[in-house]
This record gives structure tokens, C-alpha cells and sequence, in this order.
């Protein structure tokens, strides 16, 4: 996972790289930013694959911002915590939520009735990588790949079931069972953590995860990984084929997977400069390969 690990933090300082001239415009004044602690806000628990990123992104930002930075763990109803624990907060450029821009933008359709509006009430700072689902079962369940998978699930109708916890995971599912033409039923869980248990004995028949997670699983013995949906194979675990080379029309490069920086909309626009300034720093370390993508930071819009 380190490998696919420093792949993901050249996302960071490529695309914030674009940015990079905006900071000519900043004054001695407002280039002291950070002068105090900043907090990122993750979506999900200490120990997920997500927490994983954000912490991974907290330490190198901190090296070259010169600024301690803290992970809060803000987790449940599909972000909507976090999102709204961000909006909430002092719209001072010190609370930023690391997320899935396209999972918080997506939960606004999902939930009837969302406790913020993201368009008003966040703004996104910074992209740092696209981030792929992909599709698990159990290490011994007999689907080799997603065809025999899909052959099962239309046998099953909706007596099949599958695993989910993050709205990236289940916008691809979803798209997947469409384009299958599956009954499949979803079940959605707190944490991927909280379904392992119902994957690994056949009481999920699949889940869609995370890659932090499904490679960190795969490893152990616990899972199979069926595919990913992804438009082309990932650098970092290239024997995973896509769910488009199977025939599975699923590019999640136009639906989810974005992910970067957000934060309260009213936040002063030099410090979004700094930030963005401070996420392409990494770019000179030989610790990060690859090429880039997006994940979004994010704060407060209002």
C-alpha cells in the first residue's frame, strides 16, 4: 500500500502545481497564514481507508506548511456529519474537509432532506486524486470475475445482496447494477470495517469499497478483487482488471472517486492560495511518483 500510497500523494502536488502562480498575488500579510493548528475533517473512522489518506496528506502538508495539523474523525450518514461540521465551523481557513467532492454533491439527491447545501455552504479549495472503487467477495466464493459475478446476481433477482458504506461506492454499484440489469439489494453499513464479517461469510454476496481498504483486505486473505471502476487499470495494483474490460460500461472517472479539499465558503481566498501552495510543495520529493488526479479539500462557503 505505501507504493500505491506515494502514487496518490504525486496527485497532490501535480494538480495543485497549476496553481502555484495565484500565490504572486498574496501580501507579507496574508502570507503568514498558517499561524495556527489546522484541522482536517475526515468522513469516516480512525482506521479506514480514508482516514488512511487523510492522514497521510495531514503529515506531508504539515512538513511543508510548517503548521500542525490534527485529523478529526467526524463519521456516519454518509459524510453528512463531517459536511455539516465543516459549514459549521469559523469560517477562518483552519477547518478543512478532506472528501469526495462528487460523494458530498451526490448526497444532496440521496438524502431527502440534506442539512446543508453544499453549493452555499461549502467550497472546494484543491483537487488531489481520483480514487476508484472496486468490486469484493470472499476469498473462497466461486465468482472469478464479474461476469460469473453478474451470471449469479441475475439468478439470485433480489435475493442478492452487496455491501456498502460511502456514497462513492454506491453511485458505482449502483451504475453497475444498471448496466447489468441486477436486483441486487444494497445494504448499507457505518464503516467497510462493520461489513467484512458479512463478506467473508456469504451473507453479502460482494461489496464495493474503497481501494485503501480492498487491497489492505486482499492482502490478508480475506477477499477477491473483481474489478475496479476505474477507465483504465491502476498503476498501483495493475492485475486488477476494470469493470469496462468486462464488459460493464462503468467509468467512475465521470461519476465519483474525486477527491480534495473543501471548507467554509466565507474563508479569505489568500489563504486558499497558501493551501494550495503548500499541497504542491510535495511535488520536489522523490517519495511521489506518479501522475495526477482528484480528491477535493474543501471548506466553508458562507
Amino acid at each position: 500500500m505505501t507504493k500505491w500510497l506515494k502514487k496518490i500523494a504525486q496527485a497532490t502536488a501535480a494538480m495543485a502545481m497549476l496553481a502555484v502562480a495565484q500565490i504572486a498575488t498574496v501580501t507579507p500579510a496574508q502570507a503568514a497564514y498558517p499561524d495556527q493548528t489546522i484541522t482536517f475533517v475526515c468522513a469516516f473512522p480512525a482506521g479506514s481507508g480514508a482516514d488512511v489518506l487523510v492522514r497521510y496528506f495531514a503529515d506531508k502538508v504539515s512538513k511543508v506548511a510548517g503548521a500542525t495539523i490534527i485529523v478529526e474523525n467526524k463519521p456516519g450518514a454518509l459524510s453528512n456529519i463531517a459536511a455539516e461540521y465543516t459549514s459549521r465551523s469559523k469560517p477562518d481557513g483552519y477547518t478543512i474537509f478532506v472528501h469526495s467532492g462528487n460523494s458530498i454533491a451526490g448526497n444532496m439527491w440521496i438524502m431527502k432532506k440534506p442539512p446543508i447545501d453544499v453549493g452555499k455552504d461549502l467550497m472546494t479549495i484543491a483537487t488531489i486524486n481520483k480514487q476508484a472503487f472496486m468490486i469484493a467477495v470472499a476469498k473462497d466464493a466461486p465468482y472469478k470475475d464479474m461476469k460469473e459475478l453478474t451470471a449469479a446476481m441475475k439468478t439470485k433477482g433480489d435475493g442478492g445482496s452487496y455491501a456498502v458504506n460511502a456514497t462513492s461506492g454506491k453511485v458505482m454499484a449502483e451504475v453497475y447494477k444498471q448496466k447489468a440489469g441486477l436486483e441486487t439489494v444494497s445494504v448499507q453499513y457505518k464503516t467497510a470495517a462493520d461489513s467484512l464479517n458479512d463478506i467473508t461469510s456469504g451473507a453479502m454476496d460482494f461489496g464495493s469499497y474503497d481501494p485503501v481498504f480492498a487491497l489492505s483486505q486482499q492482502r490478508e486473505g480475506r477477499f477477491r478483487l473483481l474489478g475496479v471502476g476505474s477507465p483504465e487499470r491502476m498503476k498501483g495494483a495493475p492485475e486488477i482488471p476494470t469493470l469496462k474490460e468486462q464488459g460493464f460500461d462503468v467509468d467512475q472517472a465521470r461519476l465519483v472517486g474525486c477527491h480534495g479539499c473543501q471548507g467554509h465558503a466565507s474563508r479569505h481566498h489568500h489563504q486558499d492560495q497558501r493551501l494550495v501552495q503548500h499541497r504542491s510543495r510535495p511535488a520536489g520529493n522523490p517519495e511521489v511518483p506518479g501522475r495526477p488526479g482528484w480528491r477535493s479539500l474543501c471548506h466553508h462557503a458562507g
